[in-house]
């Protein structure tokens, strides 16, 4: 297993991983505080710039509040989704719709889609992906990033040569905030159900034949047989389900 350091900022996951030299970041947290970065790199003996490359999986602000602040401390280059561009430098609140019934009762409770977000800085990217994997050995790990959209157009996970999967929200609790177990994402980017689902099963389909193991953006880290369940289950529900 690579070595892998999972952190907690608000209520979203960062990630950190080990290179041959240096360290991979995937994600930015949901609270606006560069110092609970600062405090994961104390603890564990990194210097800022060991930080080789910063990675959003997906363009909501929940995933990329302190992208700017992190460029700045470790030097390193931030690479998003081409999808994912304008979300972070606008900066926007997530423009989301309901994907099932979770989603469709948090919505209510959510600030406006797709409003500015007059609390972010805005960040620019350095590195801009398109739907093509990428390959990360340059920066020294084996590991690719993979397009998983369907939460996003902009959604990106990265791939471990050891079958680990970093998914963003493509995958995540079942119900937020409790500790549940893992769900296929109850957001998507569209009211056009079908499509959505076409392309969230299709993100999720691939995921299960490239990984074992999968690191989400909310809670986990899951089993395969954990995803293979939600999977069949959201599958189930989705024949049913309806706006």
């Amino acid at each position: 297993m690579s070595k892998i350091i999972q952190y907690l900022c608000g209520m979203s996951n960062g990630y950190i991983l080990k290179c041959k030299e240096g360290y991979i970041a995937i994600d930015c947290g949901s609270e606006y505080d560069i110092s609970i970065f600062k405090n994961v790199l104390s603890e564990n003996n990194i210097n800022p710039e060991e930080i080789k490359l910063i990675i959003v999986t997906h363009g909501h602000c929940d995933h990329f509040v302190n992208a700017d602040e992190m460029k700045k401390l470790t030097g390193a280059p931030l690479l998003c989704h081409k999808e994912a561009v304008l979300s972070l430098t606008t900066p926007l609140y997530p423009d989301v719709h309901a994907r099932n019934e979770v989603g469709y009762k948090l919505l209510n409770e959510m600030t406006p889609d797709g409003e500015p977000c007059p609390i972010l800085p805005p960040v620019t990217p350095d590195i801009v992906i398109g739907n093509e994997d990428y390959d990360l050995s340059d920066y020294g790990i084996d590991a690719k990033i993979i397009y998983t959209p369907g939460h996003s157009l902009g959604c990106i996970s990265i791939i471990t040569g050891e079958r680990e999967a970093f998914v963003g929200d493509i995958l995540q609790e079942k119900v937020p905030g409790c500790g549940s177990p893992p769900g296929v994402a109850y957001f998507t980017y569209t009211d056009d159900l079908e499509e959505a689902n076409k392309l969230t099963f299709a993100s999720c389909d691939r995921l299960l034949k490239e990984a074992d193991i999968f690191y989400s953006g909310h809670s986990g880290p899951f089993i395969r047989q954990e995803i293979q369940k939600c999977i069949d289950d959201a599958k189930e529900e989705a024949k049913t389900f309806k706006l």
